[in-house]
């Protein structure tokens, strides 16, 4: 039985940053506020000193610690777990997250001073893990330690009742260290199986929550000040009747002005016209799209997106049409794709004016059908516990290459996509300062900089400044 709880999150070098509040952690923080199991919560991706971590390991004295793991940057994860248990080995640590539901068995395998670890959904089994009332073996989703031998439970199960799962509070989150801006999980699971996506190995079954416990969240937070939230559903518009139903919710409850915005990319055969009309009505400012291709070659017979280029342009050009802000995410250079398609997804790229572009570095997670392939045609430029510690998506390094696409024209590609998205973003600033001519041109170079990008990502005071402004246009226009 474990009485005292302390959650990391372990310091990050992603462009994400940290910014904004950790959502995966406020939810097992919540399922152990309602548990009556004490807790205390370290984000370390907002002061990531290791000083700092051990001050509060000593004053709260746990007797577990939850550490969440993904897979860039995985050995920093494991040498900071070496350190806690150094220092403190009486506490217990437990680790979750996608790159354990990924290795399973293996990561207690890699990093001996790991007593356990979580697959899949953590809240229900975090608590069980607590209360000790059910033997190890017998504990859905766990992997343990059994005289020296990695050992695991049942298979994990879905928590198919979202709504039963509180969400998060964040009682014993600093809030004051993270923009304004609460993220939203509405949905979880993904029926579709691209080759790329690390989530697909986290279980696919779609379960959404109810429109009213969403909309309960928002007006929660809505009592308290707050404006501006951020859905990271992968698939938020999978039930468009639902999605009807949470705005209906929103306008019926009178929470106006509002600023909503679906970062985290919608499936474009998921939305129409009048569906984003209705989103925008009550505060859906601006949408991301996942194209991850720029034809249909690209979209069916590689990345087996299951949805068209038209497809993609219509719903783009619907989201412009009804004064939304178009983010857009697309990977270029998959295994088959040539130069003629990179050519394609530059192309719709710079068709549309989009708020926000990512033309991705394809990484071969562990345990994707994509990593299975360059694993099988060994097609690594490095091996995998070199770039997942070392590279990010958005870099110009790639790790690996194709029949199609060398190395060295990888890298072309990616420095070219480096410089389409800084050109996008910039006319996005410009665009948005278009009534003050001089202030937007430097405006627009100076986001683009790296010294602007991590101001962006990295810096909460201005990122709340630039968020206020941007509140204000997008609420006003």
């Amino acid at each position: 039985m474990f009485k005292r709880v302390l959650l990391i999150a372990p310091p990050s070098s992603s462009y994400l940053g940290a910014v904004r509040l950790p959502s995966n952690l406020g939810y097992l923080a919540q399922s152990l506020l309602d548990a009556g199991i004490e807790h205390a919560v370290e984000d370390m991706r907002a002061r990531g000193r290791l000083s700092v971590l051990r001050k509060r390991i000593r004053d709260f004295q746990p007797d577990l610690i939850g550490v969440s793991l993904v897979s860039l940057e995985y050995k920093r994860s494991y040498e900071l777990i070496h350190d806690i248990k150094e220092q403190y080995p009486q506490a217990a640590i437990v680790v979750g997250g996608a790159h354990v539901s990924a290795l399973k068995e293996v990561i207690l395998e890699e990093c001996p001073d790991i007593d356990f670890g979580i697959l899949q959904e953590g809240e229900k089994a975090l608590i069980q893990l607590c209360k000790g009332e059910t033997p190890f073996d017998q504990m859905p989703g766990l992997i343990y330690r059994s005289n020296g031998v990695v050992a695991s439970g049942p298979e994990p199960e879905l928590i198919r009742d979202l709504d039963s799962i509180a969400f998060p509070r964040y009682d014993h989150f600093d809030i004051n260290r993270y923009v304004r801006e609460i993220p939203l999980i509405t949905s979880r699971g993904c029926p579709y199986r691209c080759i790329f996506c690390a989530h697909s190995l986290m279980k696919s079954e779609f379960r959404s929550r109810s429109a009213e416990n969403v909309v309960d969240e928002i007006e929660y937070w809505y009592a308290q000040g707050v404006r501006q939230f951020v859905v990271d559903d992968d698939n938020f518009t999978l039930l468009k009747e639902r999605v009807h139903d949470i705005c209906d919710q929103i306008e019926g409850r009178g929470l106006e002005g509002l600023f909503i915005r679906c970062a985290n990319g919608i499936r474009a055969d998921k939305v129409d016209r009048g569906l984003l009309t209705r989103m925008k009505e009550v505060g859906v400012r601006t949408v991301g799209f996942g194209a991850d291709g720029g034809n249909n070659h690209v979209l069916l017979d590689i990345v087996h997106k299951g949805e068209t280029i038209e497809t993609i342009e219509q719903a783009l050009q619907d989201a412009i049409d009804v004064g939304m802000g178009v983010r857009l995410f697309i990977i270029v250079g998959h295994p088959g794709e040539t130069l003629a398609d990179v050519e394609d997804s530059f192309a719709l790229a710079q068709r549309y004016p989009l708020v926000r572009l990512h033309l991705n570095n394809p990484i071969p997670y562990p345990g994707t059908e994509l990593f299975e392939w360059v694993r099988d045609h060994d097609c690594f430029l490095s091996r995998p516990e070199q770039y997942l510690n070392n590279l990010t998506d958005s870099e110009s390094e790639p790790v690996f290459e194709t029949p199609e696409l060398s190395a060295d024209a990888r890298r072309h590609i990616l420095m070219r996509a480096r410089e389409i998205e800084k050109t996008v973003m910039r006319r996005a600033v410009e665009r948005m300062l278009r009534s003050v001519p001089v202030i937007s041109t430097v405006a627009g170079w100076l986001f683009v900089s790296r010294f602007g990008q991590w101001l962006f990502f990295k810096n909460v005071f201005a990122r709340s400044i630039i968020n206020r402004f941007w509140y204000r246009r997008m609420v006003s226009g």
